[in-house]
């Protein structure tokens, strides 16, 4: 059995039929998408209902606000001001480029079922509070900026299992940080940082941080501890100078006295980390700021942006450092299509972190197949579309690795037929491959 067909046979199961280790942060951000169509540009004093979706590009202040009530969206791709604002459930997505600016008087209160997923930069000029259930907030991106620098952002809920939530994978400024009791917390993705003046904490374990990555809780006047904070080492509390705790337990977060800035809280400063094409090759550069106890990094590459495997050799580190360190690795063999490339980085101690995800498109293959019909009971037609020339040889794999068919297309022949009529019922994987790439389908027979 080649090694590409065991790879991708592979990739299929781990799709299908895996199940996570690890939990990353829940729920999801829901997906930036495209400010153009749905129920069309957003106005001043707009009321958006459930199922519709106004979206907004220019740059403009609505005086008279927006009115967002449950299973309604308005997506930001330019910059808005909004100087009144109801939410009644509902979603908000902030596109990576965008800025939307939210003003008004007292508290803006999330009461059930809103969702705030900020891709670009969000500007909220007010205090926040999220009540009763299902309310979350989403730092979406590495990029993503929450400005509240002179405002307060309070985590609380109805009950311990409200489902509201803070989720920060970019940086947030805040005035105050509260985190109650009857709330799901806070939760930290990989090199995120929560910048504040004062947090005030009443639960147990409130901020975990996602496997493999270090973030920061960063505060310079009072840090205030009635429950242990965090469960795990990972995560930074940056006590700045001048700053006390009215309360100590921290739980299990290292706590980094004197400290400046919330970069030198992080083990590993990633100022940089790009993948480019060069020739038949892709060229992986990396940056870091500052390094503390970094051991190595390794290059890990996916075809799916799912299941991720180490191609590189280990990339040693020049040791600790406070000045700019530059590294680069060489995908000499990426495979044709979309490559994903991730950043791997171990500590002396043993402990990983990940950075990135880089893609890359590479050469595509010589061909393209699709099948039809599958589900399938007797014949089925796989039809080629590509380079008319391609040879390709075609197999069938039942899930046990066991070949049930092969056979070779023609360089002409666009439609191919196989007769499947003498097999069991059950799942197959249809292996079509050529000199340069492989195609792996999924065939059901009936």
């Amino acid at each position: 059995m080649s090694k590409s067909f065991t790879l991708a046979l592979l990739i299929l199961f781990t799709a299908h039929f895996s199940t996570p280790v690890f939990a990353q942060c829940s729920p999801a951000a829901p997906a930036e998408g495209a400010c153009s169509g749905g129920n069309g540009a957003a106005y001043d004093g707009v009321n958006i209902n459930s199922g519709q979706t106004y979206w907004y590009s220019g740059t403009g202040t609505f005086n008279n606000g927006s009115n967002i009530n449950n299973g309604g969206t308005l997506r930001v791709c330019g910059n808005l001001t909004l100087n009144e604002i109801n939410l009644n459930g509902g979603t908000i997505i902030i596109a990576g480029g965008g800025t939307l600016t939210i003003n008004g008087n007292g508290s803006l209160n999330l009461n059930n079922n809103v969702t705030i997923a900020n891709y670009g930069t969000l500007n909220l000029n007010r205090d926040v509070q999220m009540q009763n259930t299902g309310n979350a907030i989403i730092n979406a991106t590495a990029a993503s900026v929450l400005n509240m620098a002179n405002y307060k952002l309070k985590v609380t809920g109805s009950n311990t299992s409200s489902g509201n939530i803070l989720i920060n994978k970019g940086t947030i400024y805040l005035n105050t940080l509260e985190i109650t009791d009857n709330s799901n917390g806070v939760c930290l993705g990989n090199q995120s940082v929560i910048d504040t003046k004062s947090y005030v904490n009443s639960k147990t374990n409130a901020i975990v941080v996602e496997p493999g990555a270090v973030a920061v809780l960063r505060f310079t006047q009072n840090g205030q501890n009635s429950a242990a904070l965090s469960a795990t080492s990972s995560l930074h509390v940056c006590k700045a100078p001048g700053a006390t705790f009215n309360g100590t337990n921290v739980g299990a977060a290292t706590v980094f006295e004197n400290c400046i800035s919330a970069s030198s809280a992080l083990p590993v400063t990633l100022t940089a980390f790009q993948a480019k094409n060069s020739g038949d090759a892709v060229v992986l550069d990396w940056e870091t700021a500052q390094e503390k106890g970094n051991d190595y990094f390794e290059i890990e590459r996916s075809t799916d942006g799912a299941g991720f495997e180490v191609v590189s050799e280990k990339v040693l580190s020049t040791g600790d450092s406070r000045t700019a360190q530059r590294y680069q690795w060489v995908d000499k063999t990426p495979a044709p299509g979309l490559n994903y490339y991730r950043l791997k980085q171990t500590d002396l101690d043993g402990t990983v972190h990940f950075h990135g995800i880089r893609s890359v498109k590479t050469a595509q293959r010589n061909f393209s197949a699709d099948i039809f019909p599958n589900p399938v009971s007797q014949q089925l037609s796989i039809r080629f579309s590509g380079d008319e020339n391609s040879a390709a040889q075609v197999a069938l794999f039942d899930l046990t690795g066991r070949q049930v068919y092969s056979g070779t297309r023609n360089d002409d022949r666009i439609l191919m037929e196989i007769d499947l009529s003498g097999l069991p019922a059950g799942t197959y994987v249809l292996h079509i491959s050529d000199d340069k790439a492989v195609q792996t389908l999924q065939v059901t027979k009936q």
